[in-house]
Parts: structure tokens; C-alpha cells; sequence
């Protein structure tokens, strides 16, 4: 925390593209060995991929699920509402109050693509060809986690979690309109915060 007195610490160079305020992306996720993560005889279903619509302050996430189900997410006006397949319910939770901040697609996506808020020149190990483009390649191996950034665009082409790999494939973008279900249970807590 800074306090008077004391130089700000200097901001970190970004070695990722920041997404688009209009963007619409999709993430396929596999295993390392190239197979689709969680085939559907598994017992514990896995996101096997994940798409994501931002426009301005709001996004829409759609994650599927090996068995087929999905689950939906929306972010507008600092809330975080999601739908999962075992619940009829839609979920709020207010993004400032959340306990820690996570990593795990749930952010507002204004700085920073799923997986890459780890990224940092201290972990650059080199370039090299990954889905047919130049990257350059990031190791973190005290979180087992590496990322390809594309070197001219610096938009991410994967990143690896464990035993996970996420691919991510750029769409052209759509304009978004949140279904009623969500925008009647956000216009809820909406209403409260202005009491």
C-alpha cells in the first residue's frame, strides 16, 4: 500500500493485450496431451469451453460443460450474476466484495484476458511457434502455468494450468442484450443500492 512519502511503485510493462471494449472470444479447453478435456464418461464433468461477449462495462460467459449443460454468467454494473445447470437460481455477488480477487474468468475483463493476470517480463523464456503463430512464451513454474502471447499482436493464443490447456480463438463481436431473467435480478439489487 503507498503512503505519503514513498515513491509508487512503477507500473508493470504489459506483456498481453488488454480485451477490446467490443470482443467476443472463445477459449476451448484440452488436456496437455490434446484431448478434449473431461470426455463425458468422466464422474467429475469440466469446462471444455468457454465464450465470452464483452461491450463496454458489461460481459456474457457461456461455459459448457462435458456433459452438455452450461452454465451462464453476465457482469454489468459491478455485479456478477451466474446460472448453473443443478440450479434454477441466478446467483449475484457484487465483484468489489468478493474476498480475494480470483483469476478464474470472473473479473470485469477490462485488464486482462482469463489466465493472463499471472503474466510479468520475469517469466518471458523465449519465443516460439504455437497454433502457427510467433509467441512469445512465459514460464511460471512455481504455478505451473505457461502462456503463448502472439508477438504482434500480443493477444493470447494459449495458456497451460496443470494439466489443462486453454486455446483461445477471437470471434468478431456481437452486441449484447442481457435476457430478462438476469436484468430483472440485477434491476433488484440495482434498487437497493439506491435506497
Amino acid at each position: 500500500m503507498w503512503s505519503p512519502g514513498q515513491e509508487p511503485a512503477a507500473p508493470r510493462p504489459a506483456v498481453a493485450a488488454v480485451p477490446p471494449e467490443q470482443g467476443r472470444w472463445k477459449i476451448i479447453v484440452t488436456d496437455a496431451k490434446g484431448e478434449k478435456a473431461g470426455r463425458t464418461d468422466d464422474r467429475t464433468p469440466k469446462v471444455v469451453e468457454i465464450e465470452i461477449w464483452r461491450s463496454g462495462s458489461r460481459a456474457r460467459m457461456v461455459q459448457t460443460i462435458s456433459n452438455g449443460a452450461t452454465a451462464e454468467s453476465w457482469i454489468a454494473d459491478d455485479y456478477l450474476l451466474s446460472r448453473f445447470p443443478a440450479f434454477p437460481d441466478i446467483y449475484v455477488t457484487r465483484l468489489n466484495d468478493r474476498a480475494t480477487p480470483l483469476d478464474d474468468g470472473m473479473s470485469d475483463f477490462r485488464d486482462a484476458f482469463p489466465g493472463m493476470t499471472w503474466l510479468d517480463p520475469k517469466y518471458l523464456a523465449g519465443t516460439e511457434t504455437k497454433d502457427g503463430k510467433l509467441c512469445e512464451h512465459y514460464v511460471n513454474p512455481e504455478a505451473d502455468c505457461e502462456a503463448w502471447i502472439a508477438a504482434d499482436s500480443k493477444l493470447p493464443v494459449a495458456w497451460r494450468k496443470g494439466s489443462r490447456v486453454f486455446t483461445y480463438r477471437f470471434l468478431p463481436p456481437e452486441n449484447l442484450s442481457m435476457p430478462e431473467p438476469f436484468l430483472g435480478e440485477l434491476n433488484k439489487y440495482l434498487k437497493a443500492d439506491s435506497q
